[in-house]
């Protein structure tokens, strides 16, 4: 029994043998095939990290960008803010001095006016003077002419008395 125990024992050893051999020769190109495709993968996961991290940088630089182009057009938009009240305060006091302007102005016209009317006054009170004057001296004008007519023709008279 010894000998077909050693037979057995050795048949089987063999059996064992070839069939790691024959599971060695299917299994070894599939080991590989996975070992290949393991490092493929881990190749793929390495370049998709990558890309990734370059993606995610190139992002954040983007967002920086975008961020201080916020900034930068939140500071041109209060300075334009600040212009726009200046240049609100300057209409106000344009439209004010435009007020006073014209207030001035038609003060102006008025006194013209009345200046006008007063010289218009003026002229016809000096003329009513002058016509006055004139009257006057007309007057006294005829008066005398009148004495010095009454006082030649005594005279007159008086010569011609004295001639006859």
């Amino acid at each position: 029994m010894s000998n077909t125990n050693i037979s057995s024992d050795m048949a089987s050893s063999r059996f064992v043998e070839a069939s790691l051999s024959i599971l060695s020769q299917i299994t070894g190109p599939i080991s590989q095939n996975a070992q290949q495709q393991s490092q493929d993968t881990a190749s793929t996961v390495d370049s998709l990290e990558h890309t990734t991290s370059n993606g995610i940088s190139r992002i954040a630089d983007s967002l920086r960008q975008l961020q201080a182009m916020v900034k930068d057009n939140k500071r041109a938009l209060e300075d334009s803010r600040m212009d726009l009240q200046e240049c609100l305060k300057e209409q106000d006091l344009a439209q004010e001095c435009l007020r006073e302007t014209s207030t001035i102005a038609s003060s102006t016209l008025d006194a013209i006016e009345s200046r006008k009317d007063l010289e218009k006054d003026e002229k016809s009170k000096y003329i009513r003077e002058m016509d006055k004057r004139n009257e006057d001296f007309e007057k006294r004008l005829r008066k005398e002419h009148d004495e010095f007519t009454q006082m030649h023709a005594q005279r007159l008279t008086k010569m011609l008395q004295k001639q006859l």
